[in-house]
């Protein structure tokens, strides 16, 4: 189910939106949920970097253990 919302947008964006619609063909609405779903998966992405890096702070690596899993998958933690 879709439903209809209202987005107040200044005169400079407006042009810019309807110039990007125009020349890729699409549409306004169409632009701005693209939009959207794009900042939508930024944010989930940045709280997943988030919840990793308080794991690692809460259950550090092992150096011993790290270095052993480099060598056997033949890159050292110097190229990662």
């Amino acid at each position: 189910m879709t439903r209809r919302v209202t987005v107040r947008l200044d005169d400079e964006m407006l042009v810019a939106l309807d110039e990007l619609a125009r020349s890729t063909r699409t549409s306004r609405s169409d632009l701005i949920r693209r939009a959207i779903s794009a900042l939508l998966g930024a944010a989930e992405e940045a709280g997943l970097d988030r919840r990793d890096e308080e794991g690692y702070r809460r259950i550090p690596e092992e150096r011993e253990l790290m270095e052993a899993l480099d060598r056997l998958s033949g890159e050292s933690a110097a190229d990662a």
